[in-house]
């Protein structure tokens, strides 16, 4: 399959599918987020009903959100909540993550985008396909990382 990476531009998504919209929200609904702060920026308030963990190194306090100054940190308080842990970007962010996550869920929109912001690359390799969905104008693949192999 090809794709773009693209996941935003000038700080946005750059489509609008409430289809893809929707699937986003009911998979984030509950549990801990991890996001950047231009994530947050985006949104412009905590997401409700759960708890929202900013990386930045530059805000100060937000009210109704933890701020970390580094993703370890990130990840340290969001086992605190002992919830499901959702990263839910940048680039930067989701680099980092893709060191430790074992669960990726991706929307591969069919429409090519202009783009400034893309996922990083990833190893395939490393995951395998847990589910497929075909939507009009996207597909959703979950992916769940391989066990690597123990030799004697």
């Amino acid at each position: 399959m090809t794709w773009s990476r693209v996941i935003a531009k000038d700080g946005r998504i750059p489509w609008h599918i409430p289809e893809e919209s929707r699937l986003y929200e009911s998979i984030i609904a509950r549990g801990t987020l991890i996001m950047g702060r231009k994530v947050f920026e985006e949104y412009g308030r905590p997401l409700p009903r759960r708890h929202n963990i900013i990386v930045s190194t530059t805000l100060a306090q937000v009210p109704g959100a933890d701020v970390c100054r580094t993703f370890g940190k990130a990840v340290e308080k969001a086992r605190e909540y002992k919830e499901d842990v959702f990263v839910i970007g940048g680039t930067r962010i989701y680099r980092e993550a893709l060191d430790i996550a074992d669960c990726m869920r991706i929307s591969y929109i069919r429409e090519a985008y202009e783009g400034d912001t893309f996922f990083p690359q990833f190893d395939e390799s490393e995951w395998d396909v847990a589910g497929r969905k075909e939507y009009p104008r996207f597909e959703h693949v979950v992916y769940v990382r391989r066990k690597k192999q123990v030799s004697a």
